[in-house]
């Protein structure tokens, strides 16, 4: 029953922004009909452009949305992204539950109060970039939820090492062919935990991951990486005098320890480097 009402009120939230169009449903739409064309995950050529080259861009959510019919592609773009957060939320209240024996003062267990802080964060609901969009970002965030899971198992319970390990890299391919801000969160936090934690685990994970994608380079992976580190150089190149220029650099990790009262602030709103879902 508490389940229940942790969906219910998660699940309201999300509805009531759900009407209407965000602002780049029809760069989606267009994603969605490439996939339906050309009938395979990744199509990397690139159609009537000035420029010869492979698009990169990933497209597993596009490509799931294309089955159904034309008609339906928004609607079923946003019950998914809907779905997966649903997912992340039912995951989460078990696995508090089962694996954190707390004793509550409360008529609620610990993993209704865990799931119902996840579910109505408003970290999650911005309205254009989640609930109203048809996008990749929810999908990425459920994976890499799936990923830092999986991780927690092996770290706490080694014996099932390969299996986990296969896992961990069948999660990071499906984290890179979904969305480029849960591939970006993937790179960053592999390399940041295992210097912090002293476990090279997570890294050796991140190079097989790498080190798949360019040896099978059918599977698309290695499109979707040459295009992050282009776009990355662009990025750095050009961000100057706009409205992104001075986010996500090494200065502001910095000030993070000069100002620690809007550590939290800058954390998740300003910096994406830790933060798939935003």
């Amino acid at each position: 029953m508490e389940l229940i009402l942790v969906l219910l009120l998660s699940g309201l939230l999300r509805v009531i922004f759900i009407i209407g169009e965000s602002s780049d449903t029809q760069a989606h739409i267009w994603n969605i009909s490439l996939s339906k064309k050309f009938w395979r995950l990744m199509h990397n050529d690139v159609e009537n452009s000035v420029v010869k080259g492979k698009r990169g861009y990933p497209v597993l959510h596009h490509h799931i949305i294309s089955y159904f019919p034309q008609q339906y592609w928004i609607l079923v773009g946003k019950a998914l992204n809907f779905l997966y957060d649903i997912l992340v939320i039912i995951l989460f209240y078990f696995v508090v539950n089962i694996y954190f024996d707390w004793t509550m003062k409360s008529e609620f267990s610990l993993g209704f109060w865990a799931a119902l802080l996840l579910g109505t964060s408003p970290i999650l609901l911005p309205v254009t970039a989640r609930v109203k969009s048809i996008g990749a970002r929810v999908a990425g965030y459920m994976w890499v939820c799936f990923y830092l899971l999986a991780l927690a198992f092996f770290l706490y319970d080694t014996t099932s090492f390969w299996y986990l390990s296969s896992l961990l890299v069948l999660l990071g391919v499906l984290i890179i062919l979904t969305s480029q801000m849960a591939f970006q969160f993937l790179i960053f936090f592999n390399i940041i935990f295992s210097i912090l934690f002293f476990n090279i685990f997570p890294f050796v994970i991140l190079c097989a991951i790498l080190l798949i994608a360019y040896i099978f380079p059918q599977l698309g992976l290695k499109n979707i990486i040459d295009f992050k580190i282009a776009h990355s150089k662009w990025y750095r190149k050009n961000q100057n005098g706009t409205t992104v220029d001075g986010r996500n650099t090494i200065a502001q990790f910095t000030d993070f320890f000069n100002d620690k009262g809007s550590f939290f602030k800058k954390l998740y709103r300003l910096s994406i480097l830790l933060n798939s879902s935003s």
